[in-house]
């Protein structure tokens, strides 16, 4: 299922990835117990990917509306 083999970060490094993926929290919680290199494994990365898209956009948007002027 996966191109490379891959490392976890390390645990100095897990601050940021709750930072930097929000959705990483959520998607802990509901796949908490999925297999490596499974298909439920590739959904899982496909969910976490757009739940965190929904995040960034609504933070985005809520940007928007605080910070545009109207020239």
């Amino acid at each position: 299922m996966e191109l490379s083999d891959y490392t976890p970060l390390a645990a100095r490094w897990a601050p940021l990835v709750l930072v930097a993926c929000p959705s990483n929290l959520i998607a802990s919680y509901l796949f908490f117990d999925v297999n490596a290199h499974t298909p439920l494994m590739a959904f899982a990365w496909v969910f976490q990917a757009m739940l965190n898209t929904a995040i960034y956009f609504g933070v985005g948007v809520i940007a928007a509306r605080l910070f545009w002027k109207s020239p």
